[in-house]
């Protein structure tokens, strides 16, 4: 069966009324929750470290990099907002398998809608589009039981974004066919960045919107796949992944899968905290009284070998052993429990090395069970089957804004906040996405109410 001319077909022939109304509200909450975590992370050492990478992208004119206001061209910024946005670990991924989801598509996509001056109506829809994709295409991996192919699944987001890119610059079929076939055999020579998953979804962002630039102006026989494994190609073209990824597309829409992160560390770790947290409002254990400490957890999530004694913050938002640690510790796990400070605590760490892993084939592999003995012979326990965020515990609108509060705060004067975050939930009534990015910027943003298109309404 071949995937890309069906799929090509799918969202050339996609309309924006088509696309019903919980559908949309769903990638408004997205772009919401993107948002936040890119002026959250848009401080962070590696967004300027990407200032040295040569931008390979065609010219499409520049684009602004929301939060900071510097402009660059369509590629670089795409990489710097992607690793913005996904550098305190916190934007939307698909809840199955963990993939990526907001973060190489927006990176890509924004950009690429300020360049063109696309009404946020349409950013919206090819957002709705290429997310779809992506879920649809973790999916069949988690499947096929390839939890641990985090190289696939940064595939997905980059075939994800190159679906918007294509939707928002109009591509026919023919060339959006070929724009993600090359996407999808590109396996190796994006996948390789230094730096780890992180800079791999950078690369994913950039590649995405490079291919679909290239798409919309190469004559069509110039099309060629970059040299390195097919992958993921190969895999769409399985029966099974094929029929995964078209059964009911355009009809039932996995974009409700995606998971929007309560805490700013891997997605494994929420329902550990969430048990610690628990744990600790109830019984208020001190550490000098605990004997020992149980961490039970599924069996596949051992498998992913989470930092044990983790030395830097990045390190600590893939340990189990730390998140547990300054929940029981701190009673919360916001941004300042995953930082090089926090890490180095002697309390933290001390805490830390007396967690035992246990595996628990009982529990689903989003749960988790703690365990303390205390000195005097008490066991105090509690455990998780799922955290918030998850589908099925969706965080609301309400929370989503106080996550966008919370990581605006560092870097936009609070009435500022309060204005980018209404004109983001309303995004859909922008005559120019720009309105949005300008908006971002410290100290020169434009009140919201003043730009055409763009009135601020009641959430």
């Amino acid at each position: 069966m071949n995937v890309a001319p069906a799929v090509a077909r799918f969202v050339t022939q996609s309309r924006l009324e088509g696309i019903a109304e919980p559908v949309g509200d769903e990638a408004v909450r997205a772009l919401v929750d993107w948002l936040g975590c890119c002026l959250g992370g848009c401080l962070q050492p590696g967004v300027d470290a990407i200032g040295a990478t040569r931008d390979d992208a065609p010219d499409g004119g520049e684009a602004t990099l929301p939060g900071r206001g510097d402009r660059g061209g369509l590629g670089l910024t795409a990489m710097r907002s992607a690793v913005a946005s996904d550098a305190l670990d916190y934007a939307a991924i698909h809840a199955p398998s963990g993939a990526a989801v907001s973060v190489p598509i927006v990176a890509a996509l924004l950009p690429l809608a300020q360049a063109r001056a696309a009404a946020g109506a349409d950013v919206i829809h090819a957002f709705v589009l290429g997310a779809e994709l992506t879920c649809r295409l973790a999916q069949a991996l988690s499947d096929a039981g390839r939890f641990d192919d985090r190289r696939a699944y940064a595939a997905c987001g980059r075939i994800g974004a190159v679906v918007a890119c294509g939707k928002l610059l109009g591509l026919d079929a023919a060339r959006l066919e070929h724009a993600i076939t090359v996407t999808a055999s590109a396996d190796t020579a994006t996948g390789q960045a230094e730096g780890g998953d992180r800079d791999e979804l950078a690369c994913s962002a950039r590649r995405a919107l490079t291919v679909a630039l290239h798409a919309e102006r190469a004559p069509i026989h110039c099309f060629e796949s970059p040299a390195g494994e097919p992958c993921l190609s190969e895999r769409l073209e399985e029966p099974q992944h094929a029929a995964a990824l078209l059964q009911g597309l355009g009809e039932e829409w996995h974009l409700a899968r995606i998971a929007y992160k309560p805490y700013p560390c891997d997605n494994a770790l929420h329902a550990v905290i969430e048990a610690g947290l628990r744990v600790r409002a109830l019984h208020r254990p001190l550490a000098r009284h605990v004997a020992q400490i149980e961490l039970h957890v599924h069996p596949s999530v051992l498998v992913c070998a989470y930092t044990q004694i983790p030395s830097t913050a990045a390190q600590a938002r893939r340990s189990l052993e730390h998140a547990l640690a300054v929940a029981l510790l701190d009673g919360t796990a916001g941004i300042e429990q995953f930082t090089d400070r926090r890490v180095a605590s002697t309390r933290v760490a001390q805490l830390r090395l007396r967690i035992e892993l246990r595996a628990d084939e009982r529990l689903p592999a989003a749960g988790a069970h703690v365990l303390l003995r205390t000195l005097d012979g008490r066991v105090l326990e509690h455990g998780v089957r799922c955290a918030r965020g998850n589908p099925s515990r969706p965080l609301s609108d309400s929370e989503l804004s106080d996550k966008f509060r919370e990581l605006a705060a560092e870097v936009i004067a609070t009435d500022q906040a309060e204005r980018l975050l209404a004109l983001t939930w309303n995004v859909r009534s922008l005559a120019d996405i720009g309105a949005l990015v300008r908006a971002s910027v410290p100290d020169e943003a434009p009140d919201p109410a003043e730009l055409p298109g763009s009135p601020l309404l009641a959430r």
